[in-house]
C-alpha cells in the first residue's frame, strides 16, 4: 500500500509555508568569487541554512541584526519562573 502526500515537498505552497515558519536565524554569507571569501565587505548575498531562502546583502544584514537584537533582548530580559 502506498501513501501519498497532499502536496509535493518541493511545491510552491509547501515552500511558502516553510518560509513563513522560518525565522532565518542561520544565514550563511555568499560571495561572487572564491578570492572574496572571508571578506565581509564583499558579501553579495545570504542564504538561510534552514529554508534555503536567498536574501540580498542589505536584507541579510538586516535579518542578522534583528536576530541579534532578539537574542540580546531574551538574554537580558526578565526571567520567567
Amino acid at each position: 500500500m502506498f501513501f501519498r502526500r497532499k502536496t509535493k515537498p518541493n511545491s510552491t505552497s509547501a515552500r511558502r509555508s516553510e518560509d513563513s515558519q522560518c525565522n532565518h536565524a542561520a544565514l550563511a554569507p555568499r560571495w561572487e568569487s572564491a578570492a572574496d571569501m572571508g571578506n565581509a565587505a564583499k558579501v553579495t548575498s545570504y542564504e538561510c541554512a534552514t529554508c534555503h531562502a536567498r536574501f540580498s546583502r542589505d536584507e541579510g544584514e538586516h535579518l542578522i541584526e534583528l536576530h541579534a537584537a532578539r537574542t540580546r533582548e531574551s538574554l537580558g530580559g526578565p526571567r520567567s519562573r
